[in-house]
């Protein structure tokens, strides 16, 4: 089965839309321009704040504790249950780490 992108392109020739011509140089610029971004992305340093967005702002900070009727204790003990892997199971390392890296925010 052909990709959609390409029997969207012979649908748009066969209909005279655009030349087979025009459809290769739209191609070539886009090509152009990802090949760009992407070589523009490899000395790029990222930092979080360019991830974030104002909607975000107010969970990052809580102010104030929240009485949720549960005792902090709990809290940590059951995050400590639902971040530890386990021992009788081998798990991919990238799982490892994130369970790791989730056990330690706590």
């Amino acid at each position: 089965m052909k990709p959609v992108a390409e029997q969207y392109e012979a649908q748009l020739i066969k209909e005279g839309v655009i030349t087979q011509e025009q459809s290769n140089q739209m191609k070539g610029r886009v090509k152009v321009e990802l090949e760009r971004a992407y070589e523009a992305s490899k000395s790029h340093n990222f930092k979080i704040e360019e991830w974030t967005s104002e909607e975000w702002e107010g969970i990052k900070q809580v102010k104030q504790e929240l009485c949720t009727g549960i005792k902090a204790d709990k809290f940590k003990e059951l995050g400590l249950k639902i971040t530890t892997l386990p021992d009788d199971w081998a798990f991919h390392p990238t799982v490892k780490k994130i369970y790791e890296t989730r056990r330690k925010s706590i």
